[in-house]
């Protein structure tokens, strides 16, 4: 059964608690070791890069942000993202220009990983009108609770987004999830961290899967 949550809009007031989720939800990816080298013991530079890309991407006119209120302590627990796009747009920016990454971030990495994701979705989804689910993030003490299921369900279903293509790139723990909501791999990023870590490091490739989750599929009954 889901957590009593509301699923509301979330607006530039709530920059500071969905960019203080984002470090929490992903503390322990591997990739985030390397793009953050020190962010387990000072998560403020992932808090302020994410602060600064989604107050972008908040004023951009195609993209949706909605939030996870718990009814019982009226704060946020969780949120998604939702970018829309109608099939003309040039998918070319380059991440080595944008965003500008605070101090404490490994700019190489951040690059290879963010912009190879980008890259993908222009080779599967240019010139196709679709949506892509940007993000998808839950509190650790409020994960397998069903608050990411109500928030896909929400622009599946509310927002209608289940009428088009939905692209979106995860982690390999997450994948499990999405499939059981319709999703279909389509593409993997793969990136060798030994080339950071050094050999006999323990670290090998890290594999984030790209999906695509065709339009009208819709969505069993919730049991929310």
């Amino acid at each position: 059964m889901a957590e009593s949550v509301d699923i509301v809009p979330a607006t530039l007031e709530d920059l500071p608690a969905i960019s203080s989720i984002w470090p929490q939800s992903m503390k322990f990816d591997l990739m985030m070791n390397f793009i953050f080298p020190n962010h387990l013991y000072d998560p403020s530079v992932p808090e302020k890069a994410m602060y600064n890309m989604y107050a972008r991407a908040m004023q951009q006119p195609n993209m949706q942000f909605f939030k996870a209120v718990s009814r019982a302590r009226g704060d946020t627990v969780g949120f998604a993202g939702w970018r829309r796009e109608d099939g003309n747009e040039a998918r070319d920016k380059d991440y080595r220009i944008r965003p500008e990454w605070p101090d404490g971030v490994d700019a190489e990495t951040a690059t290879l990983y963010f912009g190879g994701l980008m890259r993908i979705e222009k080779m599967l989804m240019s010139g196709r009108k679709h949506v892509v689910l940007t993000s998808l993030h839950v509190l650790p003490a409020y994960q397998r609770k069903g608050i990411g299921s109500l928030l896909v369900r929400y622009g599946l279903e509310t927002l209608r987004f289940d009428e088009l293509p939905v692209f979106l790139s995860t982690q390999m723990r997450g994948r499990n999830f999405y499939s059981k909501l319709g999703w279909e791999d389509a593409d993997f990023l793969d990136i060798d961290l030994e080339k950071w870590a050094g050999p006999l490091s323990g670290y090998g490739v890290h594999r984030s899967p790209c999906m695509i989750r065709p339009p009208g599929r819709g969505l069993e009954p919730s049991k929310a």
